[in-house]
């Protein structure tokens, strides 16, 4: 009876380890051997792709994502994301990107000039849309700027144009960059990319432009009903640092 108590105790000892690894997101730096990706993904149009990192930006990738992890409820990012991978270089579609997400995921590139911690918000709020999209109501999103217009805009933009810069031209319409124009998702992910990190100058635009603060309330609406912690005033205070 003994051996038997202590076989249980060990067993239950081993599921809370397991439990708490798991309920840990693992930050991860591609050695170039492991198997990163999803099946799926290698062959076809996806055709993903990554190189190992330099170390030294290895490092300041790290450093990004702590920081973006710090304005989230922990529970949040142990609960939707397993692993983060710091690769060197990162393709799919055979074009170069910044950062992607697989269903629980996230991929960050050291190559690329973009912010990491940007980068972090930008794909992990797909995976929010994954797990929330109850909380954004699409159609109206896409009613503030009409496919109409947003062809419109798009003309004469080539396919690996992907500016993530705000742009005077599209501002005024809602859209916030060049990379906004091409779905909902990506324009999506452009605002919750600025309301965490977009700084003053994004503010300024939700001022200025009255599509650009609609699209803001419904994108704080969307982040608050997934956590009361995410208010208006919360990113507001992200904004003023």
């Amino acid at each position: 009876m003994k051996q038997f108590s202590l076989i249980i105790i060990f067993a239950t000892c081993l599921f809370s380890f397991a439990k708490a690894q798991n309920d840990t997101t693992e930050i991860k730096v591609y050695n170039g051997i492991e198997l990163i990706f999803p099946g799926s993904w290698l062959e076809g149009k996806v055709k993903a792709r990554a190189t190992v990192p330099v170390s030294g930006l290895a490092d300041t990738a790290r450093l990004g994502i702590e920081n973006a992890f710090n304005k989230y409820p922990p529970e949040l990012t142990r609960k939707l994301i397993r692993r983060i991978y710091i690769v060197g270089t990162l393709s799919i579609y055979k074009r170069e990107t910044p950062g992607t997400s697989s269903r629980e995921n996230l991929y960050v590139a050291t190559s690329s000039k973009k912010d990491v911690e940007k980068t972090i918000h930008r794909e992990f709020s797909n995976i929010l849309l994954q797990n929330y999209s109850q909380y954004i109501d699409k159609e109206k999103w896409r009613e503030i700027t009409p496919l109409e217009i947003r062809r419109t805009l798009m003309v004469g933009l080539s396919k690996t144009s992907g500016s993530m810069y705000y742009s005077s031209e599209l501002c005024p319409k809602g859209i916030l960059c060049d990379y906004a124009l091409w779905g909902f998702e990506e324009d999506f992910n452009m605002y919750a990319q600025s309301i965490f990190s977009g700084g003053r100058m994004f503010w300024n635009l939700v001022e200025m432009y009255p599509l650009i603060k609609q699209k803001a309330k419904m994108t704080m609406d969307f982040y608050y009903n997934i956590d009361h912690a995410f208010t208006e005033d919360y990113f507001r205070i992200l904004g003023s640092k």
